[in-house]
């Protein structure tokens, strides 16, 4: 409560107060544990359980009426962004690590990773659908564009900005990359971020990058050069074969492999190459410190009553910046793609409707916004680790 009291200010003259502005953020994220998302249930929530509240919380004051939903909208307003930011990235950055040390629940997906594999940091854009921006007539003129940088291997978010404009993801991404502390760590994106300014700024930060290239962002002649690599020297590339191995299982054991009634089967292929034999000094390639080429196959199985009914093959090429160690560097590659997805799983339980419904806060107050983004994202380790 003190570190809370100490991290926000409070604007309001506190001889006029009822309740301090600590107070109720402390019960608001208490609330937010509870399935509380909107005010109207935050309030309903503090009302039913004052007496609780009372007793656990200091500085809660003494009962003269029920406190309404606009209350806990104006304390949502009163947190500016700056203030919450702080507040998150020092106390709440590092919850989920500590929670995993403690409970031990994710030990199966760590039980064959060495010391050496580095952990995977990704960033994305999400945006809140149902924000609006102040001024603005349309509804598609979102208020809410949270650009989020998550520790993918952690599933600790460390830090994340707001913009009212989807086109400004990468630009919040630049100032979150250079403050965070990712020394050594793998930094991974979508194709619509590998851009040189990226790739630099990683550089920069003494991190590594594993980026996956198209034919945007300057990066086309680069996307055809290194895919006539893998055309050409396949056979010389290290590789790791998921389909390989089910084959391998069902040749072994006909009961053993990946069967389903109905549903899908993903295999996921990683093949890697070192840059500096096969890179052409010719070809235009914008991102510096590249010693790593991969390609990854991703082979998606469509199965109905036990049978394959349709099979869709997904090739992506990657560049790196990872030493390259035959050895290391296709563990670790592969680390990353196991890892990477958790910042969607992050996003998709960020939006449930069931849990913290995102998508459907209505506000267009920058402060509430942004505050609401933040303490879901303080909220969700924390009811994680309680479930």
């Amino acid at each position: 409560m003190e570190i809370n009291e100490d991290s926000f200010k409070e604007y309001r003259e506190r001889e006029s107060l009822h309740y301090p502005l600590h107070v109720l953020l402390m019960v608001i994220m208490i609330a937010k544990q509870y399935g509380c998302q909107n005010a109207q249930d935050i309030a309903d929530f503090y009302n039913i359980h004052y007496l609780e509240l009372f007793i656990s919380i200091p500085d809660v004051p003494s009962f003269k009426s029920p406190i309404s939903a606009t209350t806990i909208r104006t304390a949502m307003m009163l947190v500016t962004p700056e203030d919450t930011e702080k507040f998150f990235e020092e106390h709440f950055t590092r919850v989920k690590k500590h929670i995993r040390e403690q409970s031990k629940y994710d030990d199966e997906n760590f039980y064959d990773r060495k010391d050496d594999i580095a952990d995977t940091v990704s960033f994305d854009g999400q945006e809140m659908k149902e924000t609006s921006r102040r001024g603005e007539c349309s509804r598609k003129c979102k208020g809410g564009i949270i650009t989020q940088l998550y520790n993918s291997t952690q599933r600790t978010p460390l830090a994340c900005a707001i913009s009212s404009a989807k086109n400004h993801e990468r630009k919040d991404v630049l100032s979150l990359i250079e403050n965070a502390s990712i020394v050594g760590k793998v930094v991974m994106c979508d194709k619509l971020n590998t851009t040189v300014d990226v790739s630099s700024k990683i550089n920069k930060v003494q991190a590594y990058y594993l980026l996956p290239i198209s034919d945007t962002n300057g990066n086309k002649e680069l996307h055809s050069h290194i895919e006539g690599i893998f055309n050409r020297e396949h056979k010389k590339a290290v590789r790791y074969s998921e389909t390989e191995l089910e084959a391998e299982a069902l040749k072994q054991s006909p009961s053993k492999g990946k069967k389903a009634n109905h549903g899908r089967k993903e295999f996921t292929d990683i093949e890697l190459l070192p840059a500096e034999p096969y890179l052409d000094e010719r070809i235009k390639n914008p991102h510096a410190g590249v010693t790593v080429l991969v390609k990854k196959t991703k082979t998606t199985v469509k199965v109905l009553n036990k049978e394959e009914i349709s099979m869709t093959v997904k090739v992506t090429y990657y560049i790196s910046s990872i030493p390259f160690d035959e050895d290391y560097s296709i563990r670790q590659v592969r680390a990353c793609f196991q890892d990477y997805w958790q910042i969607e799983e992050n996003h998709s339980v960020l939006d449930d409707e069931t849990l913290y419904n995102q998508d459907n806060v209505q506000a267009c107050n920058k402060n509430t916004i942004y505050s609401t983004a933040v303490l879901n994202k303080i909220s969700y380790p924390i009811l994680s680790y309680i479930r």
